[in-house]
């Protein structure tokens, strides 16, 4: 068998979120016979994202894929191979009120968070978040809306901005033009993704490892990305992560370790299917920790704690989100923070 180690068929499906076929492909043997109302809905998620980028195409809104059906196509040649919940788009900053409008005109509504009616209160919460989710319960679909690829980068926003605007491709698909991150900073973004996340779904660490077989890497662009980005934390903890589970393991060179704990942490996250202590305070800080230390700089540091305590107090876990002392500290920080600029 190739692949994964020490994962049974039926954990890999249900909790890490591999497909049928992936797994049946690790395994090299049908484990897992495909299910018509699987693949229906498969297509009609695929089906709804072209609307999507018809919709917004004619509403002159540009956006990014990431991951979803785009990046099924690009590692498996079907955008239905590779299982996603949702959809992500990356648009730019500009575009958030016009994208969300188009959205909800088309029975789609914001989740999990209250957008602000002030403008002034919509540009703070913009500055600390990098997306929105929007669902339509009678598609059973939800879109992830980004305006940044991360929510705290380890460099100015609108440096991030200007390298993502500068390590794009395009991609032709089901016969549209998308604007794609070439495969230095796509192959980047899913190892930062994935170690962000403690790569507790090692559908993401797969997806490296098809994206490393499938693709070709331009090494010293990628060793630039990852030191522009400050990056080589999370560089090496998905190696670390990646030669433990995987049969074959990679040797991609990056000039930093990464903590034990980190490492200890991730696996712990990998193995618990049950989720046994998700939500609680101690879950909380455990996840807040490790964010904090992924990369270095005492910048991002404090850019993400202010973070954590202003969404802290947005959602009403920490006092009032206008007269709560954290507010004022939020509005100090925020005060000569660096415009974002492009995607």
């Amino acid at each position: 068998m190739y692949g994964i180690k020490y994962i049974s068929p039926e954990i890999l499906r249900d909790y890490h979120r591999l497909s049928l076929r992936q797994v049946n492909s690790l395994f090299g043997v049908v484990v897992f016979p495909e299910v018509i109302e699987e693949r229906i809905k498969e297509f009609e998620i695929v089906k709804e994202y072209l609307s999507i980028y018809d919709g917004l195409y004619a509403e002159k809104i540009g956006f990014i894929p990431l991951k979803g059906p785009v990046l099924s196509y690009r590692l498996y040649e079907d955008a239905t191979t590779r299982n996603y919940n949702d959809i992500d788009i990356l648009i730019e900053e500009q575009n958030i009120v016009r994208t969300k409008a188009y959205f909800e005109e088309t029975g789609y509504r914001i989740d999990y968070i209250v957008w602000p009616e002030a403008k002034v209160l919509q540009q703070r919460l913009i500055r600390h978040i990098n997306h929105i989710s929007v669902s339509n319960p009678e598609k059973g679909i939800t879109i992830e809306i980004h305006w940044r690829l991360l929510r705290t980068p380890a460099i100015s926003f609108s440096a991030f901005g200007n390298l993502v605007n500068q390590n794009l491709t395009t991609l032709s698909f089901a016969g549209r033009s998308f604007s794609v991150l070439n495969n230095e900073l796509e192959l980047l973004y899913l190892i930062i993704h994935g170690g962000l996340h403690f790569w507790m779904r090692l559908k993401w660490l797969l997806d490296v490892d098809i994206f490393l077989k499938t693709q070709k890497i331009d090494w010293e662009r990628f060793s630039q990305l990852t030191n522009d980005l400050k990056a080589d934390r999370m560089l090496a903890l998905c190696r670390e992560i990646y030669n433990e589970y995987f049969t074959e393991g990679i040797d991609i060179f990056c000039n930093s370790s990464v903590s034990h704990r980190m490492i200890d942490y991730s696996r712990k996250r990998i193995i618990d299917e049950r989720k046994t202590d998700s939500g609680s305070l101690k879950w909380v800080f455990q996840n807040f920790w490790f964010t904090l230390i992924a990369f270095p700089g005492i910048r991002y540091k404090i850019r993400h704690i202010n973070n954590f305590l202003f969404m802290s107090i947005y959602s009403g876990r920490i006092g009032s989100f206008i007269r709560s002392p954290l507010t004022i500290y939020n509005r100090f920080l925020n005060r000569n923070s660096n415009k974002h600029v492009g995607f």
